[in-house]
């Protein structure tokens, strides 16, 4: 995927983030790494935030397990509601993508 950006999907609520998930491989690992988390409040019930990221998904026999597979950005909304700050909406920039496994 070098030079190219994967076609963006949109995910809307529980149930859809529930079958994206549910349809990943079970055999792989995965360990997100965010850092960089800058949160500013806009008011007494909304915030915006961003966030760096690195993605490592491997399989147990891998050799390049040390290596991200993704590098990118979030961009994010909250929202407080009676249970406490939720996600509003989060956007995600892939600046670098590994090639897909054999």
């Amino acid at each position: 995927m070098h030079g190219r950006r994967p076609k963006r999907r949109t995910l809307a609520g529980h149930d859809q983030m529930r079958a994206y998930l549910d349809a990943k491989p079970t055999g792989d690992h995965t360990v997100h790494m965010a850092q960089n988390i800058v949160i500013e409040v806009v008011d007494e019930t909304h915030a915006t935030g961003t966030a760096s990221f690195a993605y490592y998904g491997t399989r147990r026999d891998d050799p390049t397990a040390t290596l991200p597979r993704v590098i990118g950005r979030y961009f994010d909304r909250y929202v407080c509601t009676a249970s406490g700050w939720r996600f509003a909406h989060r956007r995600t920039d892939m600046i670098f993508r590994a090639p897909d496994r054999p």
